[in-house]
């Protein structure tokens, strides 16, 4: 885009992109937070220090008024930011750069130390911060990305005794009438609900009737690992015409 060059060159993001992937080694990274995407500036270099870009981007523009700095890799399509501190509202903006400048290819993904992602709605609000949140645009569509994960969710919760279960029936009962209901952003939430009670069960459990299995302790990390992806994901997807 016009103007863009200084803080935000397409054709270097998308070469050190591909780079990134490629070799599977961190690069580093400066992000300047603006009110719109097309104002929001992010720059990447092999060599250069994230904290010194960043330095650079607040000063090429008077309409970024935060910055933050890091490390990125590049996994299968996505691009997964470790930033020292991320900016909430940071991915929402650089998803629709990233359309507008012919980068849909990958897919910015905020990470944290062990990789694992991060939902960026879970971030404290951070004084300063600008970008307000964007409404959520899932529809009935979106719900076939839920559904496994909906179905695993539920088988766990049907292998608890009532007795043990708490509030997982209630809330795995919701989470259908929400699917049910074609309400995608209800079943992402409430799914959160059942992975994070899940997890308090499986380490008040005491054995032999109410231990986890091994099986079903894999099954639910996995299920707490693709859920902030899912999320991303989700709402990354364009947005529909009313």
């Amino acid at each position: 885009m016009a103007g863009a060059a200084s803080n935000f060159d397409a054709e270097t993001i998308k070469k050190l992109l591909k780079q990134a992937e490629a070799k599977g080694t961190p690069l580093s990274f400066a992000y300047g937070h603006a009110t719109s995407p097309e104002k929001c500036g992010l720059m990447l270099d092999m060599r250069k220090p994230g904290k010194a870009m960043s330095t650079v981007l607040k000063k090429s523009s008077k309409d970024i008024k935060r910055v933050c700095y890091g490390t990125f890799v590049g996994v299968d399509g996505e691009m997964h930011l470790k930033p020292e501190k991320p900016i909430k509202g940071m991915i929402r903006l650089l998803v629709k750069r990233f359309r507008s400048e012919g980068l849909r290819k990958y897919l910015p993904m905020l990470v944290d130390v062990d990789g694992q992602v991060i939902d960026e709605d879970t971030l404290p609000d951070t004084e300063g911060d600008d970008a307000a949140p964007a409404p959520s645009t899932m529809g009935t569509s979106d719900l076939e990305v839920l559904k496994p994960k909906l179905l695993a969710a539920k088988k766990q919760v049907d292998a608890i005794a009532l007795a043990d279960a708490g509030q997982l029936p209630n809330q795995m009962t919701e989470a259908l009438k929400h699917y049910k209901n074609g309400n995608a952003q209800g079943v992402v939430e409430t799914l959160g609900l059942i992975a994070r009670d899940l997890k308090a069960h499986a380490a008040t459990a005491q054995p032999p009737e109410a231990q986890v299995s091994a099986k079903e302790e894999a099954a639910l990390k996995q299920l707490q690992q693709l859920l902030p992806k899912a999320i991303t994901r989700l709402k990354a997807l364009p947005e529909r015409a009313q």
